[in-house]
């Protein structure tokens, strides 16, 4: 297991550290899209609010 590394996007040796940089920045961006996404999906669906009736159920 030398010379091995388990993530390839961020594999300074393989890639240098420029594209090492660049792949990071680039999940970055993925993370804060999928966030976004997340964010507004949670806005337009109705959510589960306490109120009478579901107290009553729990």
């Amino acid at each position: 297991m030398v010379h091995w590394y388990p993530y390839a996007l961020a594999d300074v040796d393989a890639l240098g550290a420029g594209p090492a940089y660049l792949n990071g920045l680039g999940v970055l961006v993925l993370f804060f899209a999928l966030a976004a996404v997340a964010w507004v999906v949670d806005a337009r669906v109705p959510s589960l609010r306490t109120n009478e009736r579901t107290v009553a159920l729990l």
